[in-house]
């Protein structure tokens, strides 16, 4: 049993940390509220299992290194 709840913190400790830091990467100066919170937990755990959200990445707004988003 002891093993199994290491296992399981391990692994929420990961995806927190790849979370955090697809969020960060992906959204930058964006404000602190329950979207982005609610991202860094989605993310990574449905990425896990081969979930990709290419459908954000082709909505047909890119990210600018400006922090703003622009459209193509």
């Amino acid at each position: 049993m002891l093993d199994l709840i290491l296992f399981i913190v391990i692994l929420a400790m990961i995806i927190l940390a790849f979370g955090t830091l697809s969020v960060a990467i992906l959204e930058p100066r964006s404000p602190l509220d329950r979207h982005i919170l609610k991202s860094v937990i989605k993310r990574p755990y449905f990425q896990m299992y081969g979930e990709l959200h290419l459908d954000e990445f082709e909505s047909g707004k890119r990210i600018s290194l400006d922090g703003g988003s622009k459209l193509r």
